[in-house]
This record gives structure tokens, sequence and C-alpha cells, in this order.
């Protein structure tokens, strides 16, 4: 598929447009002048490792993929990862953005002007990125699979359990023996969900996830890697498609004021200097290096109930 095809689930009479970027289950793939994968040969000494990294690029070419469900994520992601040059975005073009131009990953107006191309827009698909976090037992060669399903067990919280997924490998996985596991887990979300809610729920329940591919204009990088001439790929395969008994991830709602409070740092003082309902109730009592009583309880409660549901607080 180059990158004004479509995936076959599309109907040719009726192409995606600018105007269908803000459609929860639309995915923005973006195009470089460069590679947006590493290289992998051999160094000095004869083992495969990372010859040349990722480019830096700011100018791009956009073409939108429908994904509302995980084979048509799947087939898509599988499809583009193919070429070197493709990445995924998750926000959508502003009104006056010529789609068939070049597209800047620009959000900030106040910074870049007419040239911030992007703004945010919930989506109905996130990709999981779990980055260099350890793991028991690592085998991407022989049993991919049942690593990434240790990793999801380990990694992320209930509601993604028994969900199923699409996975894909780093472009530098399995190079290194290590025992940390870098991986894309790519799943459907049952409602369209904005950067701000993505962030803060995984900020307080997914802290091994890297946050920054549910910010608006992060890139996605999903590209296979590209192997210098006479070198075979090490991993028989790269993404992988598994079904489990539910489709979607049910996230929970996390309250407003969770989110719009999510990265406040909740006391005053020392108790504001330290996470946690216990290590802030250190600082209770009379003496030096301690804060009295009343404000270190008002903290400690805080941090106790911050971010949480109803049924988590006993």
């Amino acid at each position: 598929m180059n990158l004004v095809e479509k995936p076959s689930n599309f109907n040719p009479d009726q192409p995606l447009t600018k105007a269908d970027s803000h459609s929860p289950t639309v995915m923005p793939v973006a195009t470089g002048r460069r590679p947006t994968t590493k290289t992998i040969g051999k160094n000095a000494d004869g083992v495969l490792a990372v010859i040349q990294g990722f480019e830096k690029q700011w100018k791009w070419r956009l073409s939108f993929r429908d994904v509302p469900d995980i084979q048509s994520l799947f087939e898509v992601l599988e499809e583009d990862s193919k070429n070197p040059k493709a990445a995924v975005v998750r926000g959508a073009l502003r009104g006056h953005v010529d789609p068939d131009g070049i597209i800047h990953l620009r959000k900030d107006v106040s910074r870049w002007g007419d040239t911030a191309h992007f703004e945010e827009c919930p989506r109905n698909w996130l990709m999981i990125d779990i980055d260099k976090q350890p793991l028991d037992g690592i085998d991407l060669i022989n049993t991919p699979v049942k690593t990434v399903k240790r990793a999801i067990g380990k990694f992320l919280p209930d509601c993604y359990q028994d969900v199923s997924f699409v996975w894909q490998l780093s472009s530098s996985a399995g190079l290194k023996d290590d025992g940390l596991l870098s991986i894309h887990i790519w799943f459907i979300l049952d409602r369209p969900v904005w950067q701000d809610e993505l962030k803060t729920y995984h900020v307080l329940k997914a802290p091994a996830v890297d946050p920054r591919p549910f910010q608006t204009v992060q890139v996605h990088y999903i590209a296979a890697p590209i192997f210098e001439d006479g070198i075979k790929d090490h991993l028989s395969k790269r993404i992988g498609l598994v079904r489990l008994d539910k489709a979607e991830v049910s996230l929970p709602v996390l309250p407003p004021e969770a989110v719009a409070s999510a990265y406040r740092t909740i006391g005053k003082g020392p108790t504001g200097s330290v996470h946690g309902f216990e290590e802030k109730l250190k600082f209770l009592g009379d003496g030096e290096g301690l804060s009295r009583f009343h404000d270190v309880l008002i903290a400690a409660a805080s941090s106790y109930v911050y971010g949480k549901f109803e049924w988590e607080i006993d």
C-alpha cells in the first residue's frame, strides 16, 4: 500500500478527506522525507547493532486510514510498517491546512501561528509504548506473543486484560539480551478519548507506560527496521494480531477534577516535595524537619484519594 491508497475496507468511491481526520476511528499516517526507523547492520565486532538511528524531520505528507476495529487496525499497521518513512500521529488537521501540501507536526498556535497544523482530537485507538522495562524470560524470537501477554499482565491495569490487541516489536528489538522489553501494543477503545485523559489515567494506573504517544503530535514509530545489504532480519515476525475475549478496552472514566489537576503537586513545603500517602506521613509531628499535623494530614489524605475512583477508596 502506498501513501495514497486506502486499506481494503475503504469504499474507493468515498475516499477519506481532511474533514474525516476528526473522526475518532481515523488514523493519520505521516510520511517523511527520510526514514522513520533505525538501520541494522554489523558493528566493528561483527555483531548485529543499530548502525543508524532515527533522523529528525519536520516536513511530512499526510494520509488517513480508517481503523474502526482491531482487524482493520492490524491490516493498516502491517501494511504501513513496510514503508520505512511512515509514522502515525494522533491529532487532526486544523481547518486552514491543505492536506495535500507539506504538513508540520505542530500544535502550539501561540508559538507557530498558521504553521501549527494540528489540533487535539479524541481517538478510539491508542498505542501503548513500553520502553526498556524489566521483564523475566523475554523471548521475542520463539515466543513473542507469550512475552507480550506477560507484559500486559504486569504493566497494564485490569481494563486491558483479555482484550484483543496488535503487538509490534521496536526496530531494535532482540539485539540485546538485557532483560528489558521495548514493545508497542495497540488497542481499540470503546469510546473516543482525549489526550489529557489518556495521559492522566496511565500516569496514575500504568506508570511503566510512556505517556508521550498520547500527545497530539507525538510521532508513533511504526516502520520496520532497515537492514544493510546481506543482513537478514533476526526476528521471524515483528507484528501480529492476538484475538481475545474482548474486542475493545473499556477505559474507566476519570473524574474531571483528576484530569484537570493531573500534574499538580499535592501539599506545601516539605510535603509537596515527596509523592505518596506514606511518604507524606513521614513529616507528621513536631521537631526538626517535621511539619506538625494539620497540613501533613491534609496533604497525605489528598494524596491517598488523588486519581482514585470511588470504589477504590476504603
